[in-house]
């Protein structure tokens, strides 16, 4: 068994004995990691499954697709919990849980973020509004009370999770659109990597630029939690 159109999405379970996948076959397909078996096959989607991430504790997977919605998935069963997660109006392009579960943040391409109960699947207050354009990526801070977010805008802007509000000015350094963010391990400082070729790094507390901007040779950047790992390593 296997995709069989594009993968988008490759992800593993908390616990690494699982790997989940998922792309334009309109399926998450999900694999033992040991012996590359198939365990579970989550149909639903009708259009291409563009993100997905694992809750902190294993027991569930939520998918984002170009079919606007959010689904959540129990992992053992392989079976959808609940109705498919519905108000965007555009693409869902990312998924984050928080270290605790407790809720599920979405970001899509009608420029807005979503955030659910991470039980029930039920919307929380109002969208998330800020960024002029698609918003691509979203990262919870290490305790969870804050989170980033990256678009189209060139921006990364930051929020109060408990409030469900802005925190500060966005943060316009970047050229062109920002295509990853993350927080270092003991959250003081927020990492940001653009198709301007650059990664940049910020105080998560006051939104100042840290340092220089790492700049690519060629090509613009993704950046992956490990190594964030090793850039928290260099000295600015």
């Amino acid at each position: 068994m296997q995709h069989s159109k594009w993968v988008w999405f490759v992800t593993f379970s908390p616990d690494g004995k699982f790997i989940a996948s998922g792309g334009f076959d309109n399926v998450v397909r999900i694999w033992d990691a040991q012996t590359g078996c198939p365990a579970h096959v989550l149909e639903g989607h009708t259009n291409a499954v563009r993100c997905g991430a694992y809750s902190p504790d294993g027991t569930r997977i939520v998918s984002g697709s170009y079919d606007q919605t959010v689904r959540l998935w129990n992992t053992s069963s392989g079976h959808l919990e609940g109705e498919p997660l519905t108000g965007h109006d555009g693409y869902v392009a990312w998924l984050a849980f928080p270290p605790d579960g407790s809720c599920i943040s979405s970001a899509s391409w009608d420029s807005t973020i979503r955030l659910w109960d991470g039980r029930t699947g039920q919307t929380l207050r109002e969208p998330l509004n800020g960024h002029n354009g698609h918003v691509y990526i979203i990262a919870f801070s290490p305790d969870g009370t804050r989170m980033t977010s990256g678009g189209q805008d060139g921006t990364v802007r930051l929020w109060d999770v408990e409030k469900r509000v802005i925190v500060g000015e966005p943060l316009e350094e970047h050229r062109n659109i920002v295509l990853s963010v993350t927080f270092s391990p003991d959250k003081s400082i927020l990492f940001s990597a653009s198709h301007d070729k650059t990664v940049r790094c910020w105080d998560a507390s006051s939104g100042e630029p840290v340092g220089h901007p790492l700049v690519g040779p060629e090509n613009w950047f993704f950046l992956m939690k490990q190594p964030i790992a090793l850039l928290t390593q260099i000295p600015f």
